[in-house]
């Protein structure tokens, strides 16, 4: 990170240039937040983390359709309904052969984006019930409410019975209350 090179003030800090902290040869070794700029800017350590976890064009396309589509799903979460929002995520793989390794590469590249994306469950799922889909996975997008009789919700993946990126005791508290599986149809819903 510098500083403006035309400007006498600091592009990031708006600080007169002689006392911004970006200038100091030392500046580099020290983070963002440290210097007092919060940001969620793609720094180039965030850059490299991600290059040396995607390998090849595949997964690279898997990261870059996930964050566009994490952008979007706070929004369209809000102004769509479930089911239509399900039957949006479904892709179909069209006549695509099933690839487990794929499907564990794209689990983990979504469970990566949306932690550090600060997603909730919700947005994941939707997310992962997509890229799933487009690789014949399968998936079921299960939707369920607190047993306690709190109003909390979660909703998960799964497939073929395995729930994907989480564990059963994070679904304990947990009752299932409806289930979107091909197409993003409602193949099952709580009857009380």
């Amino acid at each position: 990170m510098t500083c403006g090179s035309r400007s006498s003030t600091c592009l990031l800090t708006s600080r007169p240039r002689a006392s911004c902290d970006l200038v100091r040869r030392d500046a580099g070794k020290r983070s963002l937040v440290e210097l007092g700029v919060r940001t969620t800017i793609a720094t180039p350590r965030r850059v490299r983390t991600a290059a040396r976890n995607l390998h090849g064009a595949w997964e690279w396309g898997v990261a870059l359709r996930g964050i566009g589509w994490l952008t979007a799903l706070p929004v369209l979460k809000h102004v769509m309904p479930l089911p239509t929002l399900t039957r949006l995520m479904w892709r179909g793989g069209k006549g695509r052969r099933r690839q487990r390794r794929r499907e564990q590469r794209a689990a983990a590249i979504v469970g990566g984006l949306s932690r550090r994306a600060g997603g909730n469950c919700l947005e994941r799922s939707l997310l992962l019930y997509r890229v799933l889909s487009r690789l014949n996975a399968d998936p079921v997008l299960v939707a369920g409410m607190g047993k306690s009789g709190d109003f909390i919700g979660h909703a998960w993946v799964e497939v073929e019975g395995e729930t994907l990126l989480e564990s059963p005791q994070s679904l304990a508290p947990y009752v299932e209350v409806v289930r979107f599986g091909a197409d993003g149809l409602c193949v099952r819903a709580q009857d009380d």
